[in-house]
């Protein structure tokens, strides 16, 4: 058999590696490593599908290579004609193959992450950058006191939350087993190992890899929600749930080492969830959806409880024979023996001398029973918790101390981040939908008839009214329509939640599009109507619930601090605040506004709403925490997260923040125990800094100049944009030089991809837009209208070129806007776009609006590297050599997506064609998907 090297680089061995001592040495290792996984995919391509096959492939992928080094026509020609005659069923098995090297290359890289902080930590003096060591050595410099650190970090709250939006392209199926390669490879990287044992693992990854060849990677029925749900229980139980007390050993560790603070760090971590509460659009988000996924949820970190409770029993085998135990553990042992009696069989318990064995039994017998609910059981979490604080703390007391922060410290702080809820699941409802049943409602219990006719102000008083009424507005829900009792009743699941879940089990109501302070109101009227809020005689008792108001288009977001000054005025809503601890949530969405108004407006009306709602909270005395809806791609919020929570505005991440981790973010962050735990880190370092600053540290302030100055590039650059946007025959070019008529029928997510059925941009979701142009290559969401702004104030002399430098290096905001946009360019690229656009019926049209793009790019690119004075990306090696591995295998998958598109568009082909060649064309979209590490 012919050696298949040729797929990927020469010069592999099996040998195992020492940790290296240099950048380069370094890099050697993930080089060696992706060879080495090439290598084998390449004897899995020739085992199983042939060497023809394997010539094919790897002729594919030179042709590419070389007309991405000299852009030569024949060579264009070439792969065109090449990928042009293929058959179907060759076309699937090439995409496949070029597939699977992001396969590997994103095992190799996820574990070339983890051998870098392990290298900081055995070899380098200082710590990882990012890391909270390095935030620790910096405060302590700067002259933060451990008693002011104490304060933050006791108010200090970072809550990433996982949605379900389609944007996630891989199967569950499928991450299982890239997991498991890269369990295997980190195996292998920390541990010495004989040559025999090398070559067993090698034979596992290399089973690994034939097993993924024969397995589906497409969805061939569309995803339920129930599937999405399932799908995330498989990061909390297989990934966070491990990851959460690493966090907390790096937390402690730092506070030790740096400020010598040995008490056990705050729980400043928290995990929330979409997935099956978001109903925004979403018609299969149902209440018993709901219900169905908080009970999930519960059983699921219950029957994780379990498991750890019975390692403990295996372990703690300390006897009162041989050392004492607290009075109050001894009690608390007595009455569990007492109320367990005649569930426990004598011989069960032993020798009852081992009293923290015996008392992890009663622990375990406890969980058991709270899931089935009958017998002696705990009440809530905190019970739970209670138990396990006795054992820490008699240990402690006596000579126990290493067992207890060994053995019972991570558990307690699992406790302590999951509850009995996991993770708090929101319910997010479109303003539209709660105003038609508010109407309605209040139509039947004829109050009004004409709610939606009356102006706003009319509205809110009439609201106000109505909440500090005690009375129901409806007493039997029976006789309401579908919309209005569905809108009761995903309220009503939240109470249930509430007293069989726990109080953090569904905290939060979002309000999609909100627009004006009715919209917040009729929540909380709804909210009244259940249970959630409770009024006496004009006076607002208690209240359950947060209401969240969604900001999300460029108007709604200039609004913002209008919207909440008046709610902050309102009788009704200024009691509900009271007994929410004068604490709003209020959310902020970048999906929209970009689509909207195009990356540069978007990101500034973000930062500037912000600025007004700290205001506006302020002048309230309200704690504000500001949840960001970002999704993984740079056009809507995402980046480098530690970099963009640094680049918020001064004081509004003041202890706490709220962020969406969407999609393919989700495997990408949180796809290894260890990568989960950087991903932490990077995050509420960046929490600690910001709030660090200005409550106990000198801060920046924002330049009042600086802000005018970008208000005209802002303004500018929603002109180019929506100039683009408005250009005669866009939607044409849009839906035929991009797959978004592909992308409406792949089985990614549940939710369907337009919030009506229409070819207006304005109704299709800002995901599958973002996902549409990154498939093309143009990706215009993620750059547009930002060279030819900056150029033209710098033309006008309202800037100069050293003060956008000045604004790079001083002003946070700009660094990040720039570094993202840097990044978008350099993935982006035009002359596959090209190729794309040549799919277009109206050519004329088609070239004028691309010449636009093309323009555009040009501009913008060299703006970026006047305004940074580098190379593209000099300052991201890493991110340089991810473009520079994938590529070469995006490319082809390109070339033959956009031959298949033409294809399945064609009139003349018959159904049974369109569907097969619309099969193929899903698994070109997870490939490319897969290679951009980005999607919506």
């Amino acid at each position: 058999m012919r050696r298949c090297s040729g797929f990927i680089p020469k010069g592999v061995t099996m040998a195992h590696r020492n940790e290296r001592h240099s950048d380069q040495q370094k890099e050697a290792s993930l080089r060696s490593d992706i060879r080495e996984l090439g290598a084998m995919l390449g004897e899995v391509l020739i085992e199983q599908e042939g060497q023809q096959f394997f010539d094919l492939v790897e002729s594919i992928r030179q042709l590419t290579k070389a007309y991405r080094q000299d852009g030569d026509p024949r060579t264009e020609r070439s792969i065109r004609e090449t990928v042009s005659g293929l058959d179907l069923t060759t076309a699937y098995k090439l995409i496949r193959a070029f597939s699977f090297f992001f396969v590997v290359v994103n095992a190799a890289d996820e574990i070339h992450r983890i051998r870098r902080q392990r290298y900081h930590a055995i070899e380098q003096h200082g710590a990882q950058p990012g890391s909270l060591q390095e935030v620790l050595e910096q405060l302590a410099l700067e002259g933060l006191q451990a008693g002011d650190l104490r304060a933050i970090l006791e108010s200090m709250k970072l809550e990433p939350v996982f949605t379900a939006h389609p944007t996630e392209a891989t199967r569950q199926t499928v991450l299982r087993k890239i997991l498991h390669i890269g369990e295997l490879l980190l195996r292998r990287d920390m541990t010495a190992l004989s040559d025999a044992e090398q070559e067993d693992i090698r034979q596992e990854i290399r089973t690994e890899l034939t097993i993924l060849w024969q397995t589906n990677a497409i969805r061939m029925q569309k995803m339920t929600v129930r599937d999405e749900v399932r799908r995330g229980l498989f990061f909390f139980r297989d990934i966070l749930y491990h990851g959460v007390p690493e966090f907390y050993s790096e937390l402690n560790r730092g506070l030790n080492d740096i400020y010598g603070i040995s008490d056990v760090a705050p729980t400043v971590l928290t995990f929330g969830s979409w997935i099956g509460g978001d109903r925004d659009g979403h018609p299969f988000v149902t209440p018993e959806i709901t219900r169905m996924t908080l009970d999930l949820q519960r059983s699921q970190i219950l029957e994780l409880y379990i498991q750890d409770a019975d390692r403990l029993f295996d372990t703690l085998s300390s006897s009162m024979r041989l050392v004492d135990a607290s009075d109050e553990l001894v009690a608390s042992f007595h009455r569990d023996r007492e109320a367990l009696a005649g569930q426990i069989a004598e011989e069960e318990l032993r020798d009852q001398s081992e009293i923290y064995r015996v008392k992890t039994l009663f622990i375990w017998h406890k969980l058991r029973n709270t899931i089935t609910g009958e017998g002696p059981h705990y009440a809530d979490a905190g019970e739970f918790q209670s138990d396990l604080q006795l054992m820490h703390d008699s240990l402690i007391e006596h000579r126990g101390d290493i067992i207890a922060r060994r053995l019972l410290r991570p558990l307690l702080y699992k406790v302590r981040t999951f509850g009995f809820h996991l993770a708090t699941l929101d319910v997010r409802q479109n303003s539209a939908e709660i105003g038609t049943a508010v109407a309605d409602l209040l139509d039947r219990a004829e109050v009004v008839d004409d709610y939606p006719r009356r102006s706003e102000q009319e509205r809110s008083d009439l609201l106000t009214r109505e909440i500090l009424n005690s009375r129901p507005i409806v007493g039997l829900r029976h006789e309401l329509d579908g919309g209005t009792l569905r809108i009761l009743e995903e309220m009503a699941v939240l109470l249930e939640g509430k007293d069989r879940c726990g109080e953090q089990a569904c905290e939060n109501y979002i309000i999609s599009m909100s627009e004006a302070p009715s919209d917040v109101l009729e929540a909380l009227l709804l909210a009244r109507e259940v249970g959630l809020v409770t009024v006496r005689k004009g006076s607002v008792l208690s209240s359950r619930l947060n209401i969240l108001p969604l900001f999300e288009t460029i108007e709604d977001l200039r609004n913002a601090a209008g919207v909440m000054r008046s709610l902050f005025t309102n009788p009704a809503y200024e009691q509900h605040l009271a007994h929410r601890g004068m604490k709003q949530l209020i959310m902020i969405g970048y999906s929209d506004s970009n689509k909207d108004g195009g990356i540069v407006t978007s990101s500034f009306e973000l930062y500037k709403a912000q600025i007004a709602l700290k205001q506006v909270c302020d002048e309230f005395d309200v704690h504000m925490t500001i949840f960001h809806g970002r999704g993984g791609s740079v056009s809507r919020g995402g980046g480098p997260l530690h970099q963009a929570i640094l680049a918020q505005p001064v004081g509004t991440v003041d202890g706490s923040i709220r962020l969406t981790e969407q999609g393919e973010m989700i495997s990408a962050k949180y796809s290894l125990p260890q990568i989960a735990g950087r991903s932490l880190e990077l995050a509420a370092s960046a929490v600690l800094r910001s709030s660090a600053e200005c409550s106990y540290l000198a801060c920046r302030h924002e330049s009042p100049e600086w802000m005018d100055a970008f208000e005209e590039i802002s303004a500018d650059a929603m002109k180019r944009y929506r100039a683009l946007l408005e250009q005669p025959g866009f939607i044409p070019f849009f839906r035929q030089s991009t797959p978004i008529d592909v992308i409406e029928n792949i089985e990614i997510g549940s939710r369907p991809p337009s919030r009506k059925k229409s070819d207006s941009i304005s109704n299709l979701r800002a995901i599958p837009w973002v996902f549409s142009w990154t498939q093309s290559r143009s990706i215009i969401s993620g750059w547009y209208g930002f060279g030819g702004s900056i150029r033209r104030s710098v033309e006008q002399g309202r800037l100069s070129w050293n003060r956008l430098s000045e604004w790079y290096a001083e002003w946070p905001f700009f660094t990040a806007l720039v570094n993202n946009i840097e990044m978008t360019l350099l993935k982006a690229d035009l002359r596959i776009a090209a190729e794309y656009v040549a799919l277009a019926d109206d050519q004329v049209s088609a070239e004028r609006i691309f010449s636009m793009i093309q323009k555009e790019y040009e501009n913008s690119l060299d703006v970026v590297q006047r305004i940074t004075g580098g190379e593209p990306l000099a300052d991201n090696p890493s991110l340089q050599r991810s473009i520079r591995l994938r590529d070469p295998y995006i490319d082809p998958i390109s070339h033959i997506q956009v031959s298949l598109l033409r294809r399945y568009r064609d009139p003349a082909v018959s159904a049974a064609e369109r569907e097969a060649v619309l099969n193929v064309l899903r698994a070109s979209v997870n490939g490319i998907a897969a290679g951009m590490r980005r999607t919506g």
